[in-house]
């Protein structure tokens, strides 16, 4: 029902950002929003910074038959974003953040 990539930037930058393909539908650009709010809002506080809500023609997203969504968690070659990412705390709250944002944006209630 919805394609999510999930990687790891690279190429001098920090911070976390989101993808959609370049011709969204208003669902997907809806969606987007709320789970790249979540997950943005809810790190900032560990110093990492939102690079933004972008669209973009990669393959993942062009080709799914699906809605779907690519998220670039920081960037492995900035020293202060790989520390993050090699904390295991920090990859266990990125992976909730990313399922309480997916279940925010399709209205799923927690069981």
């Amino acid at each position: 029902d919805y394609f999510v990539s999930i990687h790891i930037n690279a190429g001098g930058g920090t911070g976390f950002e989101s993808y959609i393909y370049n011709n969204p539908t208003q669902e997907e650009i809806k969606l987007q929003k709320i789970i790249h709010e979540h997950i943005a809002g809810n790190i900032i506080s560990d110093g990492v910074k939102d690079r933004g809500k972008k669209m973009a023609n990669f393959h993942v997203l062009r080709e799914s038959e699906m809605p779907a969504i690519l998220f670039e968690y920081l960037f492995i070659d900035n020293t202060n974003d790989r520390n993050k990412l090699l904390n295991g705390s920090f990859r266990d709250k990125l992976a909730k953040l990313t399922a309480e944002g997916i279940a925010k944006a399709f209205g799923l209630k927690k069981k």
